[in-house]
């Protein structure tokens, strides 16, 4: 990595120095608007369970790149949940439960 990247990677808030990274990797999103534009689904977990979710659609990025930036566009499930199919959001919390599960598993191996 380049010196400018290295301290990218390293700043943190309160110049708390930064000492473990979580890399996750990225999967393209097969999610599209009616435009063709990405469209992820997030779901927030708390205490291992799905409680929260909604889209975020970004038309300025690509299917592989972070939809997460100022030019996002956040929507309700409620909203548009019916274009992503009828069982959609079931399937996307199942998924994060289980990513969480892997997480934990992994991270608890790097415990030992």
């Amino acid at each position: 990595l380049s010196n400018r990247k290295m301290k990218k990677l390293m700043y943190s808030k309160g110049g708390v120095d930064v000492e473990d990274f979580l890399i996750q990797e990225g999967v393209p999103t097969c999610l599209n608007t009616e435009s063709d534009g990405p469209v992820e689904p997030v779901v927030y977990l708390v205490d291992g369970q799905a409680a929260s979710w909604f889209y975020r659609v970004n038309e300025k990025k690509s299917d592989i790149e972070n939809l997460n930036s100022p030019s996002a566009i956040f929507q309700s499930h409620s909203e548009v949940g019916h274009l992503y199919g009828k069982h959609a959001h079931g399937w996307h919390a199942l998924v994060a439960e289980l990513s969480m599960l892997a997480m934990g598993k992994e991270f608890s191996a790097y415990q030992k």
